[in-house]
């Protein structure tokens, strides 16, 4: 077993209203010392607190505009004037680390005990194992990222064993895997749509965000000195990152081609981010 709680999950998620320039914030989840929900302007320079104390590792927002966060043994709503409710608890001998949203408002959650992606339904009266993913080493409990692609399935990242897989996971079940070439990665995390088809992802081992292509090519766009990174969010306008770390209490911005990285907000340490226009 590598670690528990140590490294957050994201599913870094934008919300697809008309984007405008100066109109993108940031949601950010935070991890220590309290553990609050808050947004941030494009400058970094006004945070705001949404919720306090909620805490957690995965982080989307669903249709409604309300946030949902992964927290571990539980499933939780926040809603946009920081209203807390539980949606569902997680089975015994899980833990919900991932959560993205699918396009028909369930809830696909990612459980990095028993290796799995689960489905909850928006309002929490359903709560299904769709699939297991195979791992090299069961009793480790790895870092992952789910979001869902454009055919509806589940895209999987994950860190099991000291090397990335990702897989796609139906949803009746079918798990597949996709080969994996070129760049090396050694662990998985938040993973996000890159706006050009392809996806970006974190590697905490790496200490840095690569490129994956749908056919699994992969490269490396950009170090962050040696930070262990934990989300990641991209601004649709510029195309610029925002990275959440697990050890510095800055975040970091990443230049639309990868070449620059700079500090960007001192909100603390964080776990998770996701991109807005218009909020």
């Amino acid at each position: 077993m590598f670690r528990l709680l140590l490294v957050g999950y994201a599913a870094g998620f934008m919300l697809a209203w008309p984007s405008i320039a100066g109109d993108v914030s940031y949601v950010v989840l935070g991890t220590y010392p309290a553990g609050d929900l808050v947004r941030v302007t494009d400058d970094g320079r006004l945070p705001k607190r949404i919720a306090s104390g909620v805490g957690g590792y995965g982080l989307a927002v669903n249709r409604g505009g309300d946030y949902i966060l992964a927290r571990v043994s539980s499933l939780v709503r926040v809603t946009p004037s920081g209203d807390v409710s539980t949606i569902a608890g997680c089975p015994t001998g899980s833990q919900w680390m991932a959560v993205a949203v699918d396009s028909s408002g369930n809830y696909i959650v990612g459980d990095n005990q028993q290796h799995a992606i689960w489905r909850v339904s928006a309002d929490g009266t359903r709560v299904d194992r769709v699939a297991t993913y195979p791992v090299r080493s069961p009793d480790e409990m790895e870092d992952m990222g789910v979001i869902v692609d454009d055919t509806g399935n589940y895209l999987v990242i994950e860190g099991n064993g000291g090397t990335a897989s990702v897989w796609t996971v139906t949803r009746q079940g079918d798990v597949k895997p996709i080969s994996l070439h070129g760049g090396m990665m050694r662990s998985g995390g938040a993973i996000i749509k890159d706006g050009a088809g392809a996806y970006l992802a974190v590697s905490f081992r790496d200490h840095a965000v690569f490129r994956i292509t749908p056919a699994g090519d992969v490269a490396k766009f950009a170090t962050i000195d040696g930070q262990v990174l934990t989300g990641l969010a991209r601004d649709p306008v510029t195309g610029e990152l925002v990275l959440t770390l697990n050890f510095d209490q800055f975040l970091r911005k990443v230049s639309a081609d990868g070449s620059s990285v700079t500090k960007f907000a001192d909100l603390g340490y964080a776990s998770a981010i996701l991109a807005e226009v218009g909020r």
